[in-house]
């Protein structure tokens, strides 16, 4: 998500400098643990610093299959977020994971994953130690996935819930013309 930043009433050279070092405090602040996730979120700005963007599609999906390989994408997303303790989190969190269920085949494979998923990502939300002490986001997922049907919604259930924890940090600040 990315914020504009409008300064008024002020020269463009100081206002530049004002958003150089709001752009740094975020930088600093997730590379300390401070402000968890946003920068391995964005791709121009993971580019930047030289990392590595989660680049995970979080459009719903609409099949059983596309359920399974989102489910696998989001098992490797997962793991590697979970074992990221130097820009989404003070330190990795091994207790969530990683996710070690075998990758979804079919409907039978894909319950099981999705619901390790769902184990993995309650259990990590609610980790204070990997996020600096700051408040638990106490979303849950309920999913119990046991067939086809159930793989779909159980699926788009937990990018939504993925997807609203990594994006939980400092938004990105931009630039606008002053």
């Amino acid at each position: 998500m990315t914020r504009t930043v409008t300064v008024r009433k002020t020269p463009p050279q100081r206002a530049e400098q004002a958003i150089f070092w709001l752009k740094h405090l975020s930088e600093n602040g997730a590379a300390t643990g401070l402000f968890m996730h946003g920068d391995r979120v964005d791709s121009e700005r993971a580019a930047f610093l030289g990392v590595t963007a989660h680049t995970l599609d979080f459009t719903d999906v609409s099949t059983d299959a596309g359920a399974q390989a989102r489910a696998n994408l989001l098992k490797a997303a997962l793991n590697a977020h979970l074992a990221d303790g130097t820009w989404a989190h003070a330190s990795a969190d091994t207790v969530s994971g990683p996710v070690a269920t075998a990758d979804a085949t079919d409907s039978a494979t894909g319950s099981t994953l999705l619901v390790a998923l769902k184990n993995a990502i309650n259990t990590h939300v609610l980790r204070s130690t990997e996020h600096r002490g700051l408040p638990a986001v106490a979303e849950q997922a309920v999913i119990t996935a046991v067939d086809a049907a159930t793989n779909v919604t159980s699926c788009n259930e937990l990018l939504a819930i993925y997807k609203r924890h990594i994006y939980s940090s400092l938004p990105i600040f931009a630039e606008q013309g002053v």
